[in-house]
């Protein structure tokens, strides 16, 4: 059975897309193939072939433009089951429903949500937006069988009848490609940080967070990987530029091969809407290494934290907060007791039970 995944925004090694759906289908047996438009040419990589339509510069272009031409190009491919990850493929690819073919939509993000907190858009036009993307999803619920990354996304389609099953399939890490990154023999002063760096995940407070231990002359460092969206403040805080290494968005096994000689991964997102409603996956990938977890003080970031006792959960607006953790991070003596409970504790979160709920899915579709 041939499989097309289509993207216009997510890289061709997306974790999600790549890393976890597309190899856990290639590995059932499905024919998979991945439309992306990201400019770096067409390959084959572990026989899933990924096909580009090439990277326009503009942002608005890239949001018409290149969403047609993906599902133009998913359309030469002649798939049995469409599988599409961008809100604004959306609209295209009713083209393939009427065509008669499985169409899945993979919700990655509470977009209504996210819509509530750009902070360039007046309130009219955020309300506006908001209930226009609700309407508009709520409908493309209707028409493709539709997969969401978080439970709490589930209540953006309470109150209508689907004509086909929401699956719930989360973003827990591959745990076979952490072991080899594991340690639970941690201490030092060192810290980490994978992911989209900015303020709104808590770039501003954790540098301000540094520049306390700095001035108690506690000796530190600290890792970002990650693409960094907000410029960090140096001129504000010069003091940390040989402190705080910025590495840029790398692969996940460069930023976890940096993580062996850190003491524990900072989570420390902004109370902003969707973050406080979704988890974080770093959180589970630092479980799987064996990394110790600083992470915001929200309840469903608790439930996986404090009661699982691998880490602590601090005020994401208090630097204060932070730095007091930080420091107790350093003089703690029993980090490993934490580490090793992280790893055990990471057997809960693992991609393998997501895989089952996405191969069933794939099933009912095809029978």
């Amino acid at each position: 059975m041939k499989v097309c995944h289509l993207s216009s925004v997510h890289p061709r090694n997306d974790i999600r897309i790549f890393l976890k759906e597309c190899i856990s289908l290639k590995d059932a047996g499905f024919d998979i193939s991945y439309v992306v438009a990201d400019g770096l040419g067409n390959d084959e990589i572990q026989t899933i072939k990924i096909i580009d339509v090439g990277k326009l510069k503009h942002r608005f272009t890239r949001m018409f433009l290149s969403s047609l031409k993906v599902v133009i190009k998913g359309a030469t491919i002649k798939a049995d089951v469409y599988h599409f990850h961008d809100p604004e493929l959306a609209p295209f690819c009713l083209v393939y429903r009427l065509l008669g073919k499985k169409v899945i939509f993979d919700v990655h993000e509470n977009v209504a949500e996210q819509i509530q907190d750009k902070p360039w858009l007046g309130n009219f036009q955020k309300k506006f937006l908001s209930r226009l993307f609700n309407f508009l999803n709520k409908f493309f619920a209707r028409t493709f069988y539709t997969i969401i990354a978080e439970k709490s996304y589930s209540n953006m389609y309470d109150k209508i009848s689907l004509n086909f099953p929401l699956t719930t399939i989360l973003n827990y890490p591959k745990l076979n490609f952490f072991k080899s990154y594991q340690n639970c023999k941690r201490s030092g002063n060192e810290f980490f940080y994978i992911g989209g760096v900015s303020n709104n995940r808590g770039l501003d407070t954790i540098l301000e967070a540094f520049d306390i231990l700095d001035r108690k002359n506690i000796d530190f460092k600290m890792h970002f990987v990650g693409a960094i969206s907000d410029k960090p403040n140096f001129e504000k805080y010069p003091n940390l530029l040989d402190k705080v290494i910025f590495y840029g968005r790398k692969n996940l096994e460069y930023g976890y091969e940096i993580s062996r000689q850190c003491v524990a991964g900072l989570a420390i997102l902004k109370p902003i809407g969707n973050y406080v409603k979704s988890y974080p996956t770093k959180v589970f990938e630092y479980m799987a290494v064996g990394l110790p977890v600083v992470t915001s003080n929200f309840s469903l970031y608790k439930e996986i934290v404090e009661d699982n006792d691998v880490g602590w959960c601090v005020d994401p607006n208090s630097p204060t907060d932070i730095a007091d953790v930080l420091i107790k991070i350093i003089n703690t003596k029993t980090i490993d007791k934490i580490s090793q409970r992280a790893v055990e504790q990471s057997s809960n979160y693992s991609w393998k039970n997501e895989e089952k709920k996405l191969l069933m899915l794939y099933r009912t579709i095809l029978e």
